[in-house]
């Protein structure tokens, strides 16, 4: 078990709203994306069982898990985008239109000798 120091460093740092994120992203997907990440990430299975386990070739195996995979990045991204604060930058200073701005230095002809 885990001491609230952690959970709240954790919290800090960005790790728990990231598996909050990221969790709904699993539960977003096709039942079938979830199961092949499920068998390859979670339970670590290797392709060939995967493979067995759907009744397909490896390679289709592979690609379905490639794709849900795709899928699930996405969602995290779509989800992290719309869920956490945008920074805003404040760093630049506005024009208030107080400041006096100097017209530019023109160039001098030169003087015909």
């Amino acid at each position: 078990m885990s001491s609230p120091a952690s959970n709240e460093e954790k919290e800090k740092s960005g790790v728990r709203p990231f598996a909050l994120i990221a969790g709904r992203a699993y539960k977003s997907l096709a039942d079938d994306d979830q199961l092949v990440l499920d068998q390859r990430f979670i339970r670590e299975l290797p392709f060939d069982v995967i493979a067995e386990n759907l009744g397909v070739q490896e390679t289709a195996a592979r690609m379905r898990v490639t794709r849900a995979a795709v899928r699930f990045a996405e969602a995290v991204e779509r989800l992290a985008d719309f869920e956490t604060p945008k920074r805003i930058n404040r760093s630049r200073r506005r024009d208030t239109g107080r400041t006096i701005r100097t017209p530019p230095k023109r160039q001098q002809e030169p003087s015909p000798v």
